[in-house]
């Protein structure tokens, strides 16, 4: 009996959870190192966390995505999907950088038509550039041709924020973005009735950051990256564990 439970210690000692990585480990028969972000999720429209073995770009030697993505031509050599440096999970995290100019850098995937989207995806901001006029935005998460927009801008007021741009009109809410801050950010579209952001350090989806109502339309993809769209720019994004659907995402 002794040796029984000495062996079923040994087996929960060797089973246990990084919290941090959302990884959880078993060692011994059958054990093994848990499975990247998508190796999870089944049933959406798209997951994308860089640790697939697919092109990321056609006609590119990026091969570590799961979907083949369209790049903005005038960024298209500067978005690495092996970063490493800064990386929010797993092996590989996706790494935009607009510094060298061109007014864009992103990457866009299309999907089966939906009158509702939701997006998640974590977002750490590199290198915020604080805008000084009101107006000045950029969008880092774009549903359909600027239906429903995830941006950082300046409203006149204090500080930088968070906000949504639809119906050409960009409206702000209080919360500030900080500069290397790793932010889980859900952006909704849902048909005839709202846009809205949700902005959080953890991986619960809070109240709306920013709701605005009254959208619809089919859309038919979805844009990620840096769309300095007023003539600044974010300079430097990272981000990773990207999920879509055609039904309103909840908690990570």
């Amino acid at each position: 009996m002794k040796k029984i439970l000495f062996s079923l210690s040994v087996i929960l000692l060797l089973c246990f959870s990084v919290s941090a990585q959302e990884y959880d480990y078993c060692a011994g028969a059958g054990g093994s190192a848990a499975s990247n972000f998508c190796d999870t999720k089944s049933g959406y429209l798209i997951c994308e966390d860089g640790e697939g073995s697919i092109d990321c770009d056609a006609g590119t030697a990026e091969t570590n995505c799961r979907n083949t993505w369209t790049a903005y031509a005038a960024c298209a050599t500067e978005v690495n999907y092996a970063y490493t440096a800064g990386k929010l999970d797993g092996i590989n995290s996706f790494y935009f950088d607009e510094s060298s100019g061109g007014g864009a850098c992103t990457k866009t995937i299309a999907f089966a038509s939906s009158a509702t989207v939701s997006v998640y995806a974590r977002v750490k901001i590199n290198n915020l550039v604080n805008f000084d006029s009101a107006g000045e935005y950029v969008t880092f998460i774009k549903i359909g041709a600027n239906r429903c927009n995830a941006i950082i801008g300046y409203d006149g007021s204090v500080g930088m924020k968070w906000g949504v741009y639809a119906a050409a009109t960009a409206t702000y809410g209080t919360a500030i973005p900080v500069q290397g801050t790793e932010y889980h950010v859900w952006l909704d579209q849902i048909s005839d009735t709202s846009c809205a952001i949700y902005v959080s350090e953890t991986a619960t989806k809070p109240a709306a950051t920013v709701s605005v109502s009254g959208y619809n339309g089919v859309m038919t993809g979805v844009t990620i990256g840096i769309n300095d769209s007023s003539g600044y720019d974010l300079d430097q994004m990272v981000t990773d564990d990207i999920l879509i659907d055609d039904a309103v995402l909840g908690d990570r």
